[in-house]
């Protein structure tokens, strides 16, 4: 039934290979920094905004679920795979990097953070200098308003342009945003095209100093091994750390098979070769219960979960 559903979706990206590439049964363990769980109905890699709209109109036509694919650098997809269609962007127009003026460009939200933060810095422009080694995508960190070193990325953003789940194509004002902690502005199944993004004149050099000093920093913190980060939230207000908590609660090195609390940051669970994603989620829950025992407190995901 569901090859079916997708057969004119199929047809159409067949006779327009420059629109993108869609595949059937993709295993999606390979697109995730965890390295495990299952596969999607349908995958597509798609190259323009034109390509984007077909596969975004059909499935909200056909009531199938959609989900796009970012870095895979905060994601666990659960081991019975995805329903309907994933898509991850890969063409020209979401790594856009335009000058609007001498402080503000527009950003493609396939654009990496790391590239960001490089091209910004060469220009002598400040902002994003504290993402420095945070591996995503700007689209992923809009999407979860990254946040660090007392800073979060909705600061610079001025706008922000989405394809809504009807295809259509709408751009909202950094006025009409609402962002909070560890959560961007769109919940309703909108999908960012690029941003733009207002950043402040400052010495190369001193950006250059800072934004290497964080990388380091962030670099010496996290353990070798499968990983999508930090799996929980800070506490709000962050009086203590999602890590101090689960340390002071005696999890590090906790394990459910190949799953395992790490001994060096006890806000990541390492996959050390063959977890399954049940696996992790076994882990999650043990630690969320051990926590809300010994501590009192709820820890929330800042992963997201798939299935």
């Amino acid at each position: 039934m569901m090859t079916n559903i997708f057969d004119s979706l199929k047809d159409y990206f067949t006779k327009n290979p420059a629109e993108g590439k869609l595949r059937s049964h993709e295993a999606l363990s390979r697109y995730t920094s965890f390295h495990c769980g299952g596969k999607a109905d349908f995958f597509c890699d798609v190259n323009t905004i034109k390509g984007l709209q077909k596969i975004v109109i059909f499935c909200y036509k056909n009531t199938q679920p959609l989900h796009i694919l970012g870095f895979g650098t905060d994601l666990l997809v659960k081991d019975q795979g995805i329903k309907g269609a994933v898509i991850r962007l890969t063409g020209k127009p979401f790594y856009i990097f335009d000058k609007i003026d001498e402080l503000t460009y527009k950003v493609g939200s396939r654009t990496s953070i790391t590239k960001l933060v490089n091209f910004t810095a060469k220009l002598g422009l400040s902002g994003c200098e504290w993402l420095s080694g945070i591996p995503a995508s700007l689209g992923g960190a809009l999407a979860l308003n990254a946040g660090a070193y007392g800073h979060r990325i909705d600061e610079i953003v001025q706008s922000i342009t989405v394809i809504l789940p009807d295809g259509t194509l709408k751009t909202f004002r950094k006025e009409d945003l609402s962002f909070a902690y560890r959560k961007g502005p769109f919940d309703n199944g909108e999908i960012i095209l690029y941003s733009v993004l207002k950043f402040t004149p400052a010495n190369k050099n001193e950006i250059r100093k800072i934004a290497e000093s964080i990388f380091q920093e962030r670099l010496n913190k996290i353990p070798k091994g499968y990983s999508a980060g930090c799996v929980f939230k800070n506490p709000d207000p962050p009086h203590i750390t999602a890590g101090s908590l689960i340390d002071q609660s005696g999890l590090k090195g906790a394990n459910v098979q190949d799953a395992f609390v790490s001994e060096k940051h006890a806000n990541f669970i390492i996959n050390r070769q063959n977890a399954t994603s049940e696996n992790v989620l076994e882990l999650i829950r043990q630690i969320q219960d051990k926590v809300k025992k010994v501590k009192g407190i709820d820890l929330n995901l800042e992963i997201k979960i798939w299935g």
